[in-house]
């Protein structure tokens, strides 16, 4: 009973690890998030576009992305893949994972709405660290990606958005007018805050504990 007590005490000091639902990265949903516009997404136009997103300082664990998808034409037989990527100097870098892809007959012509693109297995990204969603096409496919004016979303601000033709920063650049639109993209996953090094101190005391325990009732 002792060693219970001793056991239970122990546990209660060691700091908690907090595990949450959260979301990082949103230019979807805010109330002024509204469509102003969309880019075509294969390489004879636009494309391939990208958003980029960064973590905070707890390791993130990537399990959904979504974005406001439209195509002009439906009836194409073109199709999207949505891939995560590392940064390389403010831009799209190495390939990471394919999240997923739709075909344009899946989408609604002229009218963007969210594509969710759950993943089978979260991705375990890094704290403090850049990355970017990329949206590429075939070369058949009219499929959009559309973009916001709206720049107060999480995370929003301080990134940026990319086209085959430049990288811009969500918040604007004086000198390019009306090209540095964010695209629409929700990021959604689970931070996990590690447990702090001095709660490791516990563990060879209850290591201790549970041999003092096995002693006793040895003993016994």
């Amino acid at each position: 009973m002792r060693f219970r007590k001793e056991l239970i005490f122990g546990l209660a000091l060691l700091p908690a690890v907090n595990v949450s639902a959260d979301e990082i990265y949103d230019s979807l949903t805010g109330p002024a998030s509204v469509t102003a516009g969309y880019n075509l997404i294969n390489n004879a136009n636009f494309g391939p576009l990208a958003d980029s997103f960064s973590t905070g300082s707890a390791d993130f664990l990537l399990n959904d992305v979504q974005l406001a998808l439209t195509a002009s034409d439906p009836t194409s037989a073109g199709a999207i893949t949505i891939s995560l990527y590392t940064d390389a100097g403010t831009s799209p870098g190495s390939l990471i994972a394919n999240l997923g892809s739709v075909n344009d007959s899946a989408l609604s012509a002229y009218t963007p709405a969210t594509v969710d693109f759950p993943l089978a297995s979260s991705i375990d990204l890094s704290a403090n660290t850049r990355y970017w969603i990329e949206a590429s096409a075939t070369d058949s496919s009219s499929a959009g990606w559309s973009y916001t004016t709206d720049v107060s979303g999480l995370g929003v601000a301080s990134e940026y958005n990319a086209n085959s033709f430049q990288v811009y920063a969500n918040s604007g650049d004086p000198n390019v007018a009306l090209i540095n639109d964010p695209y629409q993209l929700q990021v959604n996953g689970v931070s996990t805050v590690p447990l702090p090094a001095a709660g490791w101190l516990f563990a060879p005391a209850l290591s201790l504990l549970g041999l003092s325990a096995r002693a006793k009732t040895t003993r016994t």
